[in-house]
């Protein structure tokens, strides 16, 4: 085996120091547009669906007797659309004891607060939202 001379690190036609394979400039710039495509994905998903996403969160709640829950909570929505909201009323060992639907529509604003009262067949202990989704 033989030591490496300056002879073998010339590339052959330039007689240059060889550096990399002919398609590594393209490689590169390839590279570096996807990532910048990429990105600019993420970002647009991220900034467009933040205005479109619809979201409920319990603020509270207060038992009515054996009859009724009243659930507070705020809905976050486009401020043009109507939602639909799932209540579910909850006994002790989790049973549902009371189900109702509120519809929250548009609104100068993107966070509503709603205040629904749920009738119960028995005590209930906590009220939740199941969910909601635009009303049809």
């Amino acid at each position: 085996m033989s030591a490496l001379t300056a002879d073998d690190l010339e590339g052959p036609e330039s007689g240059a120091p060889a550096t990399h394979g002919p398609h590594w400039r393209r490689n590169v710039v390839l590279a570096v547009v996807g990532l910048v495509l990429g990105v600019g994905v993420v970002a647009f998903m991220t900034l467009v669906g933040n205005g479109s996403r619809i979201e409920a969160k319990e603020t509270g709640f207060t038992v009515n007797g054996a009859e009724s829950i009243t659930l507070d909570f705020t809905v976050t929505k486009p401020k043009d659309v109507t939602v639909a909201c799932s209540i579910e009323a909850l006994a002790s060992d989790f049973a549902q004891v009371g189900l109702t639907s509120v519809k929250v529509g548009p609104a100068d604003v993107v966070q509503q607060q709603v205040s629904v009262t749920v009738p119960t067949t028995q005590a209930a202990v906590s009220a939740i939202v199941k969910g909601c989704t635009p009303a049809k």
